[in-house]
């Protein structure tokens, strides 16, 4: 049996780098997210434990399990109704936080460490101490935080000059980009530069206090029409009215 979760378990609620709201809230969990979980811990059929959690949990945008599995044992945290081929291990590295409702295109790539080039040597046998060789790491291994209802395009190569790509910001395709991205921000080439903001000031601002995001996809079913029309101050505040004045 699969269960919606609203509720958030404490450690899911309090931990994490995606604040205090539960990233989860609004996934599903099967009757056999503990097994899966306990495979997974110990090594046992881990493909298959990821590809089960998500057969059985409504699918990629909504498995909790999953998303517990990546970020308790993969270091990667995923919120809810995020997607994308790179979000699994061995692909997407340690230290990146995907907030809630992010579209990821296929071919997207994130390095969080650089090779050095003011060393005699840019061989990472020199800076990363995981090979042996060197004593230390040299090259210290970076962070990336995707805020919420960002958009990725396909063949995005994110840089470790890059830890922050805002919330709402969009990323054309094929771009490399080489620093941190604004919120709402439309940014694209190599090195990505900024193109426009999806919105104009007042409608940003609105935007961010409603923290829509924070909703499940069926809180947001009674604002339907206000979320797939053009957005505006006026119709974000009338929509998201009471979460604007709790954040004033």
């Amino acid at each position: 049996m699969t269960t919606a979760t609203g509720t958030s378990r404490a450690a899911e609620a309090t931990g994490g780098t995606l604040g205090g709201a539960d990233p989860f809230h609004g996934c599903r969990e099967s009757g056999l997210s503990g097994l899966l979980y306990w495979m997974y811990g110990r090594g046992l059929a881990r493909n298959w434990c990821l590809r089960f959690a998500r057969r059985t949990e409504g699918g990629r945008f909504t498995s909790r399990t999953r998303r517990r599995i990546l970020r308790d044992f993969e270091g990667i945290e995923v919120g809810a109704y995020s997607y994308g081929n790179g979000l699994r291990p061995g692909v997407c590295p340690r230290g990146v936080s995907v907030g809630r409702y992010v579209s990821i295109a296929h071919g997207v790539k994130f390095f969080l460490r650089n090779h050095p080039m003011d060393r005699l040597s840019t061989h990472p046998y020199f800076f990363n101490r995981r090979l042996g060789v060197a004593p230390r790491d040299v090259e210290e291994v970076g962070t990336l935080r995707i805020e919420h209802d960002a958009w990725i395009g396909e063949n995005v190569i994110v840089t470790p000059g890059c830890s922050r790509i805002g919330i709402g910001a969009v990323v054309g395709a094929g771009s490399v980009v080489t620093r941190d991205v604004e919120d709402f921000a439309i940014v694209a080439g190599n090195p990505a530069k900024l193109i426009r903001h999806r919105f104009d000031e007042a409608t940003r601002q609105a935007v961010l206090e409603s923290r829509w995001w924070e909703r499940s996809i069926e809180e947001l079913r009674a604002s339907l029409e206000v979320v797939m029309d053009k957005a505006s101050e006026r119709t974000v505040r009338e929509a998201f009215g009471s979460a604007l004045e709790r954040a004033s």
